[in-house]
C-alpha cells in the first residue's frame, strides 16, 4: 500500500542517515577510496538503467559497510530488497539517475571531507528527491 511504502521510506531515511553521519565520523582512507570507487562505478553505468540501477545499489553498500557491523550489513540488505520496486520505479522518472548521481557525489564529497552534518543533509535531499522520483512515476 501507499502507506507501507512510505513507512519503508522512512525506515530508509532513519537508517541510512544514520549510516552517513556513522560514515563521515569514522570513514578511513581506503574506505573513501571503496566508496569513490563505487560512485565511479556509478557514474560509468550513467545510460544504463540495469547497471545504474546494480551500481547505485553497491554506492549505498559500501557505506553500510564503512561501520563494520554484521548487523546494520544485515538490515541494509534487507532494506534494499525490500525497496527494489520502489528504486525501480523512482529510476523511470525522467532525470532521476542524473539527479541520483549527483547527490552520491555529494554524498561521497560530504564524508571523504569528514562532515557528518553535510553528509546528513546530502543524504536527506537524496532520499527525499528519489521519493520525489518514485511517487511521480506511481501517480503518472
Amino acid at each position: 500500500t501507499a502507506e507501507g511504502v512510505r513507512d519503508f521510506q522512512q525506515a530508509r531515511t532513519m537508517h541510512e542517515i544514520s549510516l552517513v553521519r556513522y560514515a563521515a565520523g569514522h570513514a578511513s582512507d581506503d574506505d573513501i577510496a571503496t566508496l569513490g570507487a563505487a560512485l565511479e562505478a556509478n557514474r560509468k553505468a550513467l545510460g544504463n538503467a540495469a547497471e545504474f540501477t546494480r551500481t547505485d545499489v553497491e554506492f549505498h553498500l559500501a557505506i553500510a559497510r564503512i561501520p563494520n557491523n554484521p548487523i546494520f550489513l544485515a538490515l541494509h540488505t534487507a532494506m534494499a530488497r525490500w525497496l527494489e520496486e520502489q528504486r525501480a520505479t523512482s529510476l523511470q522518472s525522467a532525470g532521476a539517475e542524473q539527479a541520483a548521481f549527483r547527490a552520491h557525489e555529494r554524498i561521497h564529497a560530504a564524508i571523504a571531507a569528514h562532515q557528518p552534518d553535510a553528509a546528513e543533509t546530502a543524504m536527506l535531499e537524496h532520499l527525499r528527491e528519489v521519493e520525489s522520483h518514485y511517487w511521480a512515476a506511481k501517480n503518472a
